[in-house]
């Protein structure tokens, strides 16, 4: 997690003169949500003042990263009594578009009211959700909104969450899935393409550990750990 202050989104180069950065960081821990990259010929020391940056840009309060997906970055934070999705160009900082939507969320410590949860780029779709449980798929290359949701009025849990909403979605196929916390909904599928339910599972409740996909005995597996436990299902069960 970030600090709960305003962000300073900063991209530095990295890598040696002449070698261009390709590699997309489209969700949480990046392409294969394991934290690792594949890209080569990365420096393996930093100048002593850090490596020279190419811009910058001060942006609201959160926990979620920055994704990266076909030259766009993607952040999403929280200002004043907003959560804004912002697009810019990874290459200038350029502002591409911008989304915002009303959150009453508070965070009842005082910890930062901004989006716990990472924004997913699937193709050219973003996914993204906030603290109070507002889902959003929006157009990669126009921010316009394709579907929304209102988890908590949707599948409203059976206690109130002190800090929000915080899995990262994940897709698989065409399935959207999020560790919901709902009364016999605690993980929803969603069809990613119009956000309609296509199955539900368990009475977990929402966690803020992000699921991951794997496989398991030849068979595809989305790992769960929800408050309850570990949840393996197959994330194609209903389809």
């Amino acid at each position: 997690m970030t600090t709960p202050t305003k962000w300073l989104l900063t991209l530095s180069v990295m890598i040696p003169a002449g070698i261009a950065l390709a590699g997309d960081w489209p969700q949480f821990l990046g392409p294969d949500r394991n934290g690792l990259s594949a890209e080569k010929g990365l420096l393996t020391t930093w100048p002593k003042e850090g490596p020279p940056i190419l811009w910058q840009k001060e942006i609201g309060e959160g926990y979620s990263g920055v994704v990266v997906a076909g030259g766009t970055a993607v952040v999403f934070y929280r200002s004043g009594n907003e959560e804004v999705v912002e697009a810019l160009s990874a290459a200038d900082g350029k502002p591409l578009w911008k989304h915002a939507y009303g959150c009453r969320y508070r965070d009842p410590f005082g910890k930062g009211s901004g989006p716990r949860a990472t924004p997913l780029i699937e193709g050219k779709t973003v996914f993204t959700m906030g603290a109070d449980g507002k889902l959003h798929a929006l157009d990669l290359e126009t921010g316009k909104v394709l579907w929304q949701k209102d988890l908590l009025q949707e599948y409203p849990p059976p206690k109130p969450l002190f800090f929000g909403m915080g899995t990262s979605p994940i897709v698989e196929g065409n399935l959207l899935l999020l560790n919901v916390g709902g009364k016999a909904a605690g993980i929803v599928a969603f069809d990613k393409a119009t956000g309609k339910e296509v199955w539900k599972a368990t009475e977990d409740a929402t966690s803020y550990s992000s699921p991951t996909t794997t496989t398991v005995d030849g068979a595809r597996t989305t790992i769960f750990f929800t408050r309850e436990g570990l949840v393996m299902l197959d994330p194609a069960m209903a389809t």
